[in-house]
């Protein structure tokens, strides 16, 4: 938690004890709704000129200016508009672990230049899926790539994949067939086995 956030609490906790401050004063007989001013902007706030009250009742200060405080906060406190992805999978078989390497990138933006070569555009994350690469030496093939689609989940996204199982290089080969021998041949016992030997 950074210093901007422990800010934002505390200005919002502000607001909560003056809101509950001011019906402890009203419980308490301190202040009343019959003080009225005589200017009819006697408690006035402003926030950016989208939201602006004014009242003739002071007493309403407390709770306008507690409210004030929870919405500046909640205002400044707000999820940043670009969501993240959190990325859930696994790769089986990596020969090294610590030599894989790992690659994830979001589609930006893919394309010609133009005849003059000059490039000037707007780019926006496309968050809907997401392109994954390993690098892994001593598996087959050493290079692995897959898109993996995304789907929101709250305030993120979430970017899944099954388990990949790797092949590693030098693995035992799949059984090959086996040839007949030939009319009349015949194959000495195993034990008879002494070296290379002409079959009879």
């Amino acid at each position: 938690m950074g210093t901007f956030d422990v800010i934002v609490i505390i200005g919002a906790l502000c607001g909560v004890f003056m809101v509950l401050g001011g019906l402890w004063l009203f419980y308490k007989g301190v202040v009343t709704l019959q003080q009225v001013s005589d200017k009819p902007d006697a408690v006035t706030i402003e926030f950016k000129n989208m939201l602006k009250i004014q009242s003739r009742y002071p007493a309403y200060g407390f709770f306008v200016f507690g409210l004030a405080f929870i919405v500046v906060a909640a205002w400044f406190g707000r999820p940043d508009s670009v969501q993240s992805i959190m990325l859930s999978g696994a790769f089986e078989n990596v020969v090294d672990p610590h030599a894989a390497r790992v690659r994830v990138q979001v589609p930006l933006w893919d394309t010609d230049l133009n005849d003059d070569g000059k490039v000037s555009r707007d780019l926006y994350l496309d968050l809907k899926q997401v392109h994954v690469e390993i690098q892994s030496p001593g598996n087959e093939p050493s290079s692995y790539k897959l898109d993996v689609p995304t789907a929101p989940s709250g305030r993120t996204r979430v970017a899944r994949f099954d388990p990949i199982k790797l092949k590693k290089v030098g693995e035992q080969p799949q059984a090959g067939s086996i040839e007949e021998l030939p009319t009349g041949a015949r194959v000495p016992p195993l034990d008879a086995g002494m070296g290379f030997r002409e079959a009879q």
